[in-house]
């Protein structure tokens, strides 16, 4: 009797090991699928909203711009309201 139980619940392990491979090999083949199906989707020129294209005359100066300045003063920064700030009380210059 003890060695049927035993054969009953190896053969059962053999099967549950054989049966995920398809399952894992169909969760790939969706996986793919769906990667396919977003680039399509992102190189469809009609429906994916892209940047209108320059339509003025005007050219900017080869010099420009010469100088400036980014100033920030006492800049806080949370990730989320409830949480605590990231950055706190933050002043800096960046110069060009």
């Amino acid at each position: 009797m003890a060695g049927r139980v035993g054969f009953a619940l190896s053969t059962a392990l053999g099967m549950s090991q054989t049966l995920n491979w398809p399952v894992r090999q169909t969760s790939k083949l969706e996986n793919h699928e769906v990667a396919v199906e977003r680039l399509l989707e992102y190189t469809d020129k009609e429906e994916f909203p892209h940047e209108a294209e320059w339509q003025g005359n005007d050219k900017i100066s080869e010099s420009w711009p010469h100088k400036g300045e980014l100033k920030m003063k006492n800049f806080s920064l949370s990730y989320r309201k409830n949480l605590p700030p990231a950055l706190d009380d933050l002043s800096i210059t960046i110069k060009v």
